[in-house]
């Protein structure tokens, strides 16, 4: 981020300090963060392992499980890694409940277009069942999407009905914590309309849906956007 001139402005939310960030609040947990795979223009996260994307990151969803599976391998190849450390006693159970604890995720920003790539794979399971990624979906108990936004013109919350109905039927609780810089942003109407459709219909569906907005009665700022991986916590 340093490398930037205007990100420069924002280091305090580097991958460090959001580790440190969200110890604080799952602090009974094991927080694994997750940096995109490509920076374009030191700026845009694009996370093209997790979900197809162009070059500023804008997403192109699938029903398909490969997403499901790479995060499976990524903490199959954590595991291994923290087995394979000298200090046994330290690291060997971590080692084992990544496999095997409840698992929360997170997305913030662009980082939630990697949540709406699940919601597509686990319909996709439902075709295409696989023991690893179905195991790793059944462990899953909770789901965040904090302001979530890129620059595409679509697609920043999953819209279609069928990606979000296995959600029916797993024991998920999904969290949306939103702020006007996204939600209501003049420029990018269609952020509000499609959270919305999303919301409506997760609630339609029966799901266990927890929505709150920050800062509503402001005026819209990059600032805001940032606060709220400090405040969601507060009302989960």
């Amino acid at each position: 981020m340093m490398k930037h001139r205007d990100n420069r402005l924002y280091v305090q939310w580097n991958l460090e300090n959001m580790a440190t960030l969200m110890g604080k609040h799952f602090p009974n947990a094991h927080c694994i963060i997750i940096r995109p795979n490509r920076l374009q223009y030191l700026t845009f996260s694009c996370y093209d392992n997790f979900v197809e994307s162009n070059d500023m990151g804008a997403p192109t969803h699938e029903f398909s499980i490969s997403a499901l599976e790479h995060m499976h391998a990524l903490l199959s190849t954590l595991s291994t890694r923290l087995n394979d450390k000298t200090d046994k006693a330290k690291y060997g159970p971590v080692a084992t409940t990544l496999l095997e604890h409840p698992v929360t995720l997170i997305g913030f920003s662009k980082g939630c277009v990697v949540l709406n790539q699940f919601l597509y794979a686990m319909k996709a399971l439902e075709v295409a069942p696989d023991d690893d990624v179905g195991q790793l979906v059944r462990r899953i108990k909770a789901m965040y999407w904090l302001d979530g936004g890129h620059s595409g013109g679509s697609n920043t919350w999953v819209t279609k009905e069928a990606a979000m109905k296995p959600l029916k039927h797993l024991d998920i609780k999904v969290y949306i914590h939103v702020t006007p810089y996204q939600v209501l942003c003049s420029s990018r109407p269609w952020i509000g309309k499609e959270e919305k459709v999303f919301r409506e219909t997760l609630k339609k569906l029966g799901v266990d849906v927890t929505r709150k907005i920050y800062h509503e009665d402001e005026p819209s700022s990059l600032e805001m956007h940032f606060a709220v991986l400090e405040e969601f916590k507060e009302v989960a």
